[in-house]
């Protein structure tokens, strides 16, 4: 059994308030995982539109938001699943102060981590 310890942030990025990462990410990616994390939003705030080189997961620990996933818009809450596939454009939006458990799928295409942009395209 692997234990994988976890570090907390506090404002790690201008959008989230707080969130919980792996120390490594090195036993994470030696799976079918490429990261995972959670983030705490503070209402009001979210993410740019962007897209990733994998399939994304978002569950919702806590709170309510606002998503876009390509054409499709809608409201989730607590206990909700949003998967978001490789290269389809997304955007969160917290509606109350909310908690969002996130994982990255195996990489695809170029193999890019992270947020990415129409300019990256």
């Amino acid at each position: 059994m692997g234990i994988i310890r976890h570090r907390r942030l506090e404002r790690p990025l201008p959008h989230l308030s707080s969130a919980i990462q792996p120390e490594s990410m090195d036993a994470i990616r030696a799976g079918f995982l490429t990261m995972c994390g959670i983030d705490y939003y503070d209402a009001g705030s979210g993410c740019e539109p962007h897209f990733h080189d994998c399939d994304e997961y978002w569950f919702i620990l806590e709170g309510r938001a606002a998503i876009e996933c390509g054409d499709e818009t809608g409201e989730v809450v607590a206990g909700d699943i949003v998967h978001t596939p490789w290269g389809l454009q997304h955007v969160f939006r917290a509606l109350t102060d909310t908690g969002v458990l996130w994982i990255y799928g195996e990489l695809h295409g170029k193999k890019r981590v992270g947020h990415l942009h129409d300019e990256d395209r």
